[in-house]
């Protein structure tokens, strides 16, 4: 039963979490990042080529975040576009969260994020670009705490397979319980085993001397 309880708990985990992070991360040609932000000038859009042979598409965004940045405790949400030939192919707002404990008080820090995939039909140049969300650029007293952000675009991607997230977090459960079972059940029979009478080891064979 054990071993049925692992099996469980580890296709549960592969196809609930394992698979659909590979799909989003793994699986793609990455291009190279292209600034949209640096702190002495400010954000700015920038072009790049596309082709429709290599859809669907889903950019990856880079931040570096100064040590001393004063930013939201959880996220910062950046509005992000791609637009080109075929008219706006994908557009809105994209968290990007952080750990304020994810780095030492003088080291820059790096997180990255990707966004959800996106398909063209004429090849040709398309602007990308990225600015903060308006509820926090217009708050005159925050700074982004940006020290640069980069997109690269990543070509013929998955898109991210959830339909077996809830048969996988079934096997899971069910193996964890599987595996507890087990446990309990083991751990009654040494309990058992412990508790029925020794058999006594002393020989009760006919005695050699004779009487006399």
């Amino acid at each position: 039963m054990k071993t049925i309880a692992i099996l469980c708990i580890l296709i549960g985990l592969t196809t609930s979490v394992f698979l659909p992070w590979a799909q989003s991360n793994l699986i793609g040609n990455k291009h190279e990042f292209i600034s949209v932000y640096d702190r002495p000038t400010g954000w700015t859009s920038t072009s790049v080529a596309l082709d429709a042979k290599n859809n669907p598409y889903r950019l990856r965004v880079r931040a570096t975040i100064l040590p001393d940045a004063k930013l939201p405790k959880t996220s910062i949400s950046l509005v992000v576009s791609v637009s080109g030939p075929d008219g706006v192919v994908m557009s809105g707002e994209l968290p990007i969260t952080h750990d304020p404990g994810n780095s030492g008080p003088e080291q820059n820090k790096t997180v990255s994020t990707v966004s959800p995939t996106f398909a063209i039909v004429e090849n040709g140049q398309y602007q990308i670009s990225a600015e903060l969300v308006e509820a926090f650029a217009n708050n005159a007293s925050s700074d982004p705490g940006f020290l640069k952000v980069e997109i690269a675009p990543i070509s013929g991607v998955e898109t991210a397979d959830t339909r077996y997230q809830v048969p996988g977090a079934i096997l899971v459960i069910g193996g964890i319980y599987l595996l507890s079972r087990s446990r309990r059940r083991n751990g009654s029979d040494d309990d058992g085993d412990s508790s029925k009478p020794r058999k006594s080891r002393v020989n009760w064979g006919r005695s050699t001397q004779r009487s006399k």
